[in-house]
């Protein structure tokens, strides 16, 4: 989760400092690298959120990134319009960083494994 969230402000900090469409265009691929974030957050409520608590908390997840879409377009309108589109990135950046502390002081490191030790699906992490 740690690792997904270094493209992410890796991308963020080149498009904001980009002044032509080639770094914008690397920049923006890599933050949509460090969008493995999404699903392995989601995924991490299985093994830190209690069986009967997994369900709700889920749904409130998913809620979040509905609502974080919609405020997210008059928000990054409101920065683009009265500041500077390069704050846009720096923003993400930062909230980046906060979430990768958050996730460093708060999610246990060591917690069991709930599925079988396997080998690795290259094919299915792929498709």
């Amino acid at each position: 989760l740690l690792v997904s969230l270094v493209p992410l402000v890796l991308g963020s900090v080149v498009c904001a400092l980009s002044s032509s469409v080639i770094p914008m265009i690397a920049g923006r691929g890599l933050q949509g690298l460090g969008m493995g974030v999404v699903p392995l957050g989601i995924s991490l409520l299985r093994d830190v959120v209690p069986a009967e608590r997994l369900g709700p908390s889920i749904a409130v997840m998913s809620a979040s990134m509905g609502v974080g879409g919609a405020l997210g377009l008059p928000f990054a309108a409101a920065i683009a319009e009265n500041t500077s589109w390069r704050v846009l990135f720096w923003v993400v950046a930062a909230l980046a960083l906060a979430v990768g502390a958050l996730i460093r002081a708060l999610v246990p490191a060591d917690r069991p494994a709930t599925a079988p030790a396997g080998r690795f699906d290259l094919v299915g992490a792929i498709g």
